[in-house]
């Protein structure tokens, strides 16, 4: 909203700090021919994807075009989706899904390295008569209740 209108990219206050994307923005104003290329900026508290038409001219400084777009609603909602999807709504515990990947993971690491790799799987026994004899309710309780104890002890 006119916070970058006719500022170098450097005193823009969403790009200044983010050396990363200074660099590649310098490399890509170096470059011999026109090019459009998109940055993701995380700069908080906002997400912000940087679209930039550059343009050399002859004996001259490069121009930019340059869009700046807040795309911190969208960020939020991905975060926000992962979660939902690789965690168990009721205890907050990662799903089987998010299990398989973690684990497909420690075992290519543990490859590479040459290491070993363990898998500790757990049971509520008699889970289904409590359940039964007290409700899903108590079923509930007992889960988040496990879940609030194992969640210090276990990855993302």
């Amino acid at each position: 909203r006119g916070e970058a209108n006719g500022r170098a990219l450097t005193r823009v206050p969403l790009i200044g700090g983010s050396t990363e994307a200074l660099a590649d923005i310098a490399e890509a104003l170096a470059q011999s021919g026109p090019t459009d290329r998109e940055w993701t900026l995380a700069a908080a508290p906002r997400d912000v994807s940087l679209l930039a038409r550059i343009t050399p001219l002859p004996g001259r400084p490069p121009r930019a075009i340059v869009a700046l777009r807040d795309r911190s609603a969208e960020v939020a909602a991905e975060r926000n989706l992962r979660q939902t999807m690789l965690h168990d709504t009721l205890t907050g515990l990662p799903n089987r899904l998010l299990f398989g990947e973690e684990v497909e993971l420690a075992v290519e690491r543990a490859t590479a390295r040459g290491h070993d790799v363990a898998v500790l799987l757990l049971n509520i026994d008699r889970f289904k008569a409590v359940n039964d004899s007290f409700g899903h309710i108590a079923g509930d309780e007992l889960l988040i209740s496990v879940a609030r104890r194992l969640l210090p002890h276990v990855g993302p």
